[in-house]
C-alpha cells in the first residue's frame, strides 16, 4: 500500500557497544550542528556524530541550516494555524452564520499570533544552538574562519599575565 510519509522516527546506535543513543521523530529533526565526537552514555568510548560546529561548517552549510530553520518555522507555523483553525470550526459548528464568521475570525487572529509567536521560539532556539556552538569550537576553528580571532586571544592573554 502506498502512502504519504507523515512522520519519521529515527534512532542512532553506539558503533561499539550498539546500544540506542540518540531517538529523534519528526522529518526536520536531524541537527547537524553540535560536537564531532562524542562519549557513549553506556560504554563511555568515543564516537563520532556526524556533525560540525558552526565555526568550522562552510558557507553553504550554514545556508542549509538557515533553510532547514526557515522549513521549521513555517511547518510550526502552518500545523498550529491549521489545528486552531480547525479546532475553532468543530467548536462553533457555525461557520456560515454571521456569529460563527466573527468567530471565526477572532480564532484566525488569534492563531497567526501564536503561530508567529512558535515561529519565532524556533528562531532563538536556532540562535541559541549557534551561540552554544560558537562557545564550544575550538580556537584553532575559529582562528582559520577569523583571521582576527588569532589576534584578540594573544591580546587576552597579554592583559592577563600583565595583572
Amino acid at each position: 500500500m502506498k502512502g504519504f510519509i507523515i512522520q519519521t522516527f529515527i534512532s542512532e546506535y553506539c558503533p561499539h557497544c550498539e546500544a540506542e543513543i540518540e531517538w529523534r521523530s519528526g522529518l526536520f529533526s536531524r541537527n547537524t550542528l553540535g560536537p564531532e565526537n562524542e562519549k557513549c552514555p553506556h560504554c563511555g568510548k568515543d564516537y563520532v556524530t556526524g556533525r560540525k560546529e558552526w565555526a568550522q561548517m562552510s558557507r553553504a552549510e550554514h545556508r542549509d541550516y538557515y533553510r532547514r530553520t526557515g522549513l521549521r518555522c513555517l511547518a510550526v507555523f502552518g500545523f498550529w494555524v491549521m489545528g486552531v483553525m480547525l479546532a475553532a470550526f468543530m467548536v462553533t459548528g457555525a461557520m456560515f452564520r454571521p456569529a460563527g464568521q466573527t468567530a471565526m475570525l477572532i480564532s484566525l487572529v488569534i492563531s497567526i499570533l501564536g503561530g508567529l509567536a512558535l515561529a519565532v521560539r524556533v528562531l532563538q532556539l536556532a540562535r541559541g544552538n549557534i551561540r552554544k556552538s560558537l562557545e564550544r569550537a575550538p580556537v584553532k576553528a575559529l582562528n582559520a574562519k577569523l583571521p582576527n580571532a588569532k589576534q584578540i586571544q594573544n591580546t587576552n592573554t597579554q592583559t592577563s599575565k600583565t595583572k
